[in-house]
């Protein structure tokens, strides 16, 4: 029996493979042969007159048709592997080798097309650091090697590192002048009463919201970079605030999903003013998407002019809101950073010659580190400015 010439080309598995598979062959076809030799032989001698007992027992039936199936057996397994296989193997490779012709256009045209526009496979085949490495190239690609790295390090990668991203926000700041007479004189002329009411839709991560309100400006920086508390505020700078308490920091109510959260503030060792909002049904919405929204008040120095407003995670349609129908504040004006696609749309409620309400909103992914500003100038700022042109058109009159 021959062995098939294997061409170089096949993978040496594959040659190993058929090698040990016709030596296999060649093992079941020699023993067959064997085998029915020595049934035959053992046959023969059994039927002599003086053969053994045991002898006499092989020429019986089976073993004679055993002998004969064995024989067979060995001749068409020789038969096939001398003549067919060889062939047959040659025959199929020559199909699929036309069939496989065939398909390669539409499989190399298929599997660009999958990677490009299938998100499932591209999903399941691209892992997260290949992802990046594709981002950084195809920036790269479009614009130069500087540029397109400096983008992706200094926008894309930190925008997503962040494990949280809101959507649905809604910040309103009601800015409104102090009319309560229990609050010191010192404090209701020189600052504003800033109601700030914010709600947002993300996934639960916390089983307890934090707010704080710093003493100075060190102990400010230091919480800025502390991602655990929901809002951080600063004491004003002035005589009129001591520390910090609910004169110039207030969480007025917190909700998530509609549920009241119990509010409990707390004076730190460090002098901060802190507040926890929290409630046992917490944990069981962890991992869920809720509606959060709490309200807060401050204290905002007039002659400060202007109140900022920063997004703190990605988020997705942003609507702010800066209502001063109820302070002495005669003119607004907003300044826009949002780091965005397109530019917010700017709205002033009833109209832009007398508004009290500006909306800014922004139907786009917002990214952190942008928001708004809102400047003002007050009534009697405005006052004393036409005063004073008054006053400097009657003394040239007189001149005159």
């Amino acid at each position: 029996m021959t062995q098939p010439n294997l061409p170089k080309s096949i993978p040496f598995g594959r040659r190993l493979y058929q090698t040990i598979y016709n030596l296999k062959v060649r093992q079941v076809i020699i023993v067959l042969f064997g085998i029915s030799v020595v049934l035959y032989i053992l046959g023969y001698v059994g039927k002599l007159q003086d053969a053994p007992k045991i002898i006499v027992f092989f020429a019986n039936t089976p073993f004679p048709a055993l002998a004969d199936a064995c024989l067979t057996s060995a001749i068409v397994g020789f038969t096939f592997e001398l003549l067919v296989r060889n062939e047959s193997e040659a025959g199929l490779l020559t199909a699929l080798r036309e069939i496989l012709g065939e398909q390669a256009v539409v499989i190399l045209e298929g599997v660009p097309r999958a990677l490009l526009l299938r998100k499932d496979v591209q999903k399941e085949l691209i892992k997260k650091s290949k992802l990046e490495e594709i981002i950084l190239t195809a920036l790269q690609s479009h614009l130069s090697d500087e540029t397109g790295e400096g983008i992706y390090n200094g926008l894309i990668r930190k925008a997503i590192a962040y494990e949280e991203f809101w959507s649905n926000y809604r910040y309103e700041i009601f800015v409104e002048d102090i009319t309560n007479q229990d609050i010191p004189e010192v404090v209701r002329l020189e600052y504003f009463d800033v109601i700030m009411r914010i709600t947002y839709d993300t996934n639960l991560q916390k089983n307890q919201f934090k707010f704080t309100c710093a003493a100075n400006q060190d102990q400010f920086n230091d919480l800025m970079r502390n991602p655990d508390y929901e809002v951080k505020w600063m004491m004003p700078p002035s005589d009129a605030f001591k520390t910090p308490d609910e004169m110039s920091f207030q969480v007025l109510q917190m909700s998530v999903d509609e549920i009241p959260l119990t509010i409990l503030p707390q004076k730190e060792p460090d002098g901060r003013y802190e507040v926890i909002c929290t409630h046992p049904s917490l944990s069981e919405k962890a991992g869920q998407k809720v509606t959060i929204s709490y309200t807060f008040k401050v204290k905002a120095e007039k002659t400060g002019h202007a109140i900022s407003t920063t997004v703190i995670y990605p988020t997705f349609d942003v609507t702010i809101e800066f209502n001063y129908a109820k302070a002495s504040i005669d003119y607004v004006e907003v300044l826009d950073y949002f780091v965005s696609a397109r530019k917010p749309a700017i709205r002033y409620i009833p109209d832009g010659n007398n508004p009290y309400k500006i909306t800014v909103q922004l139907k786009e992914w917002a990214f952190p580190k942008g928001g708004a500003v809102f400047v003002w100038t007050l009534k009697e700022e405005t006052q004393l400015i036409l005063d004073n042109r008054s006053k400097i058109q009657n003394d040239n009159k007189r001149e005159e």
